[in-house]
């Protein structure tokens, strides 16, 4: 059960006229959010002592660039 499309699906039969992207999802059968741009997050890790970060795409499940200390 997702949360958050439940509310945006509620949201938007509310909020009166639908964005063109929801019009085109309805008349071309694709449900659900589309991506434009990946998601990027930071992860942080201990070691020896010392906190290092590291980006991570979740888009695609791939490391970004290499550990950096903080």
């Amino acid at each position: 059960f997702c949360l958050l499309c439940s509310s945006a699906s509620v949201y938007a039969q509310n909020s009166g006229p639908v964005n063109d992207a929801a019009v085109y999802a309805q008349q071309n059968g694709s449900e659900g959010i589309v991506p434009y741009a990946d998601d990027i997050v930071w992860k942080y890790k201990w070691e020896n002592g010392r906190v290092y970060k590291r980006q991570f795409n979740v888009t695609t499940q791939k490391w970004i660039g290499n550990w950096i200390p903080v």
